[in-house]
């Protein structure tokens, strides 16, 4: 069994058969699967210079973190194989699928793109990893959305959103 709730904003939003939780997490989801596995994705975004030889497209960077409190195997502040074979076949996955168009986070060609990135911590260890991962990434990325953004002359203004 495999159920997933995620957040936009401060308001819960549940897929499945789960539990809501309540906080304020921004643009996350939580996947629980098997008996106890437990990963949480987050996505973020800021506005950026886009690179010289793709001033069209936006960036998107993926990180999973295993910490020691998801099992003993894993170690703090290390790097282990593990992680990086992990980290790879996420960003192979989803970056090269082209499941996100990188040059709709274009704002102002040359000038600003969206860096989306997305954190994947693992909190419960209970096998399939890369499952685990790649479902709670995609959940996380269909609930984002970017801020509203307004350009006005040669400034870019990035609008908030549940402010107010």
């Amino acid at each position: 069994m495999c159920t997933c709730s995620a957040w936009m904003g401060d308001r819960p939003m549940t897929t499945g058969a789960s539990r809501s939780r309540s906080g304020q997490i921004m643009d996350a989801a939580l996947l629980t699967w098997g008996r106890r596995g437990e990963i949480m994705a987050q996505v973020s975004c800021e506005l950026i210079t886009p690179k010289e030889n793709r001033p069209n497209e936006g960036l998107i960077f993926f990180n999973i973190e295993l910490s020691p409190m998801a099992s003993p195997a894993f170690e703090m502040g290390r790097q282990s194989e593990l992680l990086v074979k992990l980290n790879r076949q996420l960003e192979r996955c989803l970056r090269n699928s082209k499941c996100i168009d990188t040059e709709s986070l274009c704002v102002v060609s040359g000038e600003k793109v969206w860096q989306i990135r997305v954190d994947v911590h693992l909190l419960n260890h209970d096998g399939n990893l890369m499952d685990a991962a790649s479902i709670a990434a995609i959940a996380a990325l269909c609930h984002f959305r970017r801020p509203d953004v307004g350009i006005q002359g040669e400034e870019v203004t990035v609008v908030r959103r549940g402010v107010g």
